[in-house]
């Protein structure tokens, strides 16, 4: 179990990593929720993230699946058949392997699209902690522009303190593709 200390130190570690992150500003592939879920608890979501949606926010999340999951999202922004957001994720927890993550998701119209396929990794470090990784590939694709991709890497982590409280960080796009 976790000692008062090591509560402290993650506790803090958590804080430091959220006050000095620094949000920048996005021209393109912004986060989009991937699902209810994440939605509704929003920025919360990193710390109880514990299904397929964990590909998107906290990749330490796909741990807590028991079971293989899939899930997917389609919205017609503004009322526009053409400004479409698609996603699907999927997460295969294994017995040894710790559990693996996959999502896909498509943003834009015939003229614009973003395109985001990653995959995701989660283990256990110890009783109760739990760390995760993405790799994930982003591609922007204008009519008469052309097209580019980089790879970007995710990393998260979550930890439960009590049986009804758990701790979550998560870094994305570490790499600033």
């Amino acid at each position: 179990m976790f000692t008062k200390d090591k509560i402290f130190f993650m506790a803090v570690s958590a804080a430091g990593i959220m006050f000095f992150s620094v949000k920048n500003t996005d021209a393109s592939f912004e986060f989009k929720p991937a699902g209810a879920r994440s939605a509704a608890l929003a920025g919360a979501y990193t710390g109880l993230s514990g299904d397929s949606e964990a590909v998107w926010f906290n990749p330490a999340g796909l741990r807590f699946s028991k079971t293989v999951e899939l899930n997917s999202v389609y919205t017609a922004l503004y009322g526009m058949k053409d400004l479409t957001y698609a996603g699907f994720s999927a997460v295969v927890p294994t017995l040894n392997a710790g559990a693996w993550g996959f999502g896909y998701s498509s943003f834009g119209y015939s003229g614009y699209r973003e395109t985001d396929l990653r995959v995701s990794a989660a283990a256990g470090i110890g009783r109760g902690a739990y760390l995760g990784a993405a790799i994930k590939n982003n591609t922007l694709a204008i009519k008469n522009s052309g097209r580019t991709s980089a790879v970007g890497f995710d990393a998260g982590f979550i930890a439960n303190v009590t049986p009804f409280f758990s701790i979550g960080t998560s870094a994305l796009n570490i790499n600033r593709p």
